[in-house]
């Protein structure tokens, strides 16, 4: 007698199929070693997919699990997706992103801001009545740095590189890539070695192509979004747009902000506090010294304090380099404050560190760029409300109208110099398209009449004029 049992197998039921989605990436893994480190393994993920999770929604992503961002060379015209991380879904009617977001104004006569961030952004399109057609769209977000524009004072006949500073005289950024827009007497240039430009993101270097010529009265322009490590920047958006045959209406709020409460790279205290909260917007104000008496350490860039005279034979304060036990008691550090604004020099560099040296003013005036103190970074805020609205008068005719509302807080610490923060603008437009001429059959007539109006305090977020209205 024979008996037969059947065995059930395990069926495996997936929640979400992905036979629709297209897989593709790399997995990476190395050993390193050497004689002054020990021995680690380090790994790299990298996964895209694009598809069709269901019938209604489709999938876009890019997953990675490296710790540290993804800083692509300036070198070619485009960049590309994989350089962000992020995933998408999306279908006719709505989007959804999260990660990498890239936050883009849409139409308006003044609010303009364009914006590398970590977050989420949503975005949903349907109809209403009267046969409005209408978007909304809601982004919530950590900025990945802050919107800085600088000149670059030319050589002639040097092509670079050009190191780009920030807007308190920083030397050393980190500039997000993509985010630089180069402008050469007006003119916006191409990044691209086969273009006009190339650009080290990580040294904040611009190197500009054969195709540029570079005098010494070349005018050089850039604007750029560089990391910020002072405070958690925090930056909320929101737009509404409706619109039919003959009407349409937007609405429009934008908000960067940092947290005050939030350090990243330091910690403020109680003096230093005062110090920004009596500053108001005079930022050249907000410094502290950073004069610490520790002792003679022969390893240590140490200064000794004493008495300079100038030309005129007057007796200055100053702190000197000395390795002398008896008097080398001074770990002073020197924050660079522009050129002839301080009254410190770098002599030389060593292996432990820089060392400065005083240089007597002349008739007064400062003849160095460094001082002994630390510059005190303020938090900020920078806002802006949009409403406008327009209508078809007739076949040729149309009306627009914007008003808009910004506030730009230099030092959120203070509420010296507060009157100044909020401005107000508004705009009108009336524009005639293809009337024809009765006069001349074969003519017609295209014209637009403007009248914009920006109080005193009103501020922008990002640039909105030609790069040289100013």
């Amino acid at each position: 007698m024979f008996y037969q049992q059947a065995l059930a197998l395990p069926v495996r039921e997936e929640v979400i199929t992905t036979e629709n989605i297209t897989k593709t990436g790399s997995i990476t893994r190395g050993v390193s070693f050497g004689n002054r480190q020990d021995v680690f393994v380090n790994s790299t993920l990298n996964l895209q997919m694009e598809g069709q999770l269901t019938e209604s929604v489709n999938l876009r992503a890019v997953i990675t699990d490296r710790n540290v961002p993804f800083q692509p060379e300036g070198n070619t015209q485009q960049l590309q997706d994989f350089d962000n991380v992020f995933i998408e879904l999306y279908n006719d009617r709505f989007t959804l992103k999260a990660g990498d977001v890239v936050l883009k104004n849409k139409e308006s006569n003044f609010l303009r801001y364009y914006k590398n961030v970590q977050g989420a952004q949503f975005k949903v399109d349907y109809n209403l009545a009267n046969g409005f057609k209408a978007q909304t769209s809601l982004a919530g977000s950590v900025a990945k740095g802050r919107f800085a524009s600088t000149n670059i004072n030319p050589i002639e006949g040097v092509l670079g590189p050009y190191r780009v500073n920030g807007p308190q005289n920083q030397r050393f950024l980190i500039i997000l890539a993509g985010s630089e827009k180069v402008f050469i007497d007006g003119e916006q240039k191409t990044r691209g070695f086969e273009n006009d430009y190339i650009i080290d993101y990580n040294l904040g270097e611009i190197t500009f192509t054969n195709k540029v010529l570079i005098t010494q009265f070349t005018r050089i322009r850039v604007d750029f979004e560089f990391s910020d490590q002072n405070y958690t920047r925090s930056i909320f958006q929101a737009s509404h747009y409706q619109q039919n045959e003959k009407l349409n209406f937007s609405l429009n709020y934008y908000s960067e902000k940092d947290n005050r409460n939030q350090p990243l790279t330091f910690e403020l205290s109680d003096e230093e506090k005062r110090i920004l909260a009596d500053a108001g917007d005079n930022l050249g104000q907000a410094f502290t010294s950073r004069v610490d008496s520790i002792g003679y350490t022969p390893d240590l860039i140490l200064y000794r304090r004493t008495t300079g005279k100038d030309a005129n034979n007057i007796d200055f304060e100053i702190f000197q380099y000395s390795t002398n036990p008896d008097s080398a008691f001074f770990d002073v550090q020197f924050s660079e404050v522009g050129i002839m604004q301080g009254n410190y020099r770098l002599l030389s560099t060593t292996s432990n560190g820089r060392i400065y040296e005083w240089v007597p003013p002349l008739n007064g005036v400062s003849q160095g760029n460094f001082e002994p103190i630390s510059i005190l970074n303020a938090p900020n805020q920078k806002s802006m409300f949009t409403a406008g609205g327009g209508a078809k008068i007739n076949k040729y005719d149309a009306v627009e109208a914007e008003i808009a509302v910004s506030q730009n807080d230099v030092n959120l610490f203070s509420e010296v110099d507060a009157d100044d923060d909020n401005g107000t603008a508004f705009k009108i437009i009336h524009s005639t398209n293809d009337r024809p001429v009765s006069f001349l059959s074969e003519y017609q007539f295209n014209s637009e009449l403007s009248f914009e109006y920006n109080s005193e305090s009103f501020s922008f977020i990002d640039r909105l004029r030609y790069i040289e209205f100013d």
